[in-house]
């Protein structure tokens, strides 16, 4: 199990992307990323997001889900960065709100993304990032408004078998990120 405990990590007035990682490998390429989101205000910018990624193999190869607000409608975002190009692969429309959680499963070929607990996206069958064994934490958001954030916290990443997978998820691990 990998975790980030009581590390706030916040994003703030500024209009591209940002990818913050752990430096540990995780034993097996099945696995599960949750995090808070503390506050997000996109305040009069067009949109501000955040949430977990997994599967990280540098800035141009990993997974996310990621919870926007947006000018126009919040919604839950499931995407990939091959070769640095952004594949959304599925969305919802969701209400951001601080305290909510977004979570990220990839089990064998299968990604999930829940939304405070709730399964929203998926399962969807991705087999471009099976070798990829760091989790991430993505921001995006356009506009330069200061008062324009995302802060997240509880990032709780592990390759324990959760209650709801297949056996095949995994022992557990604990490592810190």
């Amino acid at each position: 199990m990998a975790q980030i405990v009581n590390n706030a990590l916040e994003w703030a007035n500024n209009s591209a992307v940002q990818v913050v990682r752990n430096g540990t490998d995780l034993d097996t390429t099945d696995m599960l990323h949750e995090i808070e989101v503390v506050e997000i205000n996109r305040a009069s910018a067009a949109e501000r997001s955040g949430g977990p990624g997994i599967r990280y193999q540098n800035s141009s190869n990993y997974l996310f889900c990621i919870l926007k607000d947006d000018n126009t409608q919040d919604e839950l975002e499931l995407g990939k960065i091959t070769g640095g190009s952004l594949t959304v692969l599925s969305s919802v429309n969701a209400t951001a709100a601080n305290g909510d959680t977004v979570e990220l499963r990839g089990i064998d070929d299968q990604l999930t993304c829940r939304h405070n607990g709730t399964l929203v996206l998926g399962p969807t069958t991705e087999t471009d990032h099976d070798g990829q064994l760091r989790v991430n934490v993505r921001f995006e958001g356009a506009g330069s408004d200061a008062s324009s954030i995302v802060r997240l916290d509880n990032s709780h990443a592990t390759n324990t078998i959760p209650p709801d997978a297949s056996p095949s998820f995994g022992p557990r691990r604990r490592r810190v990120m």
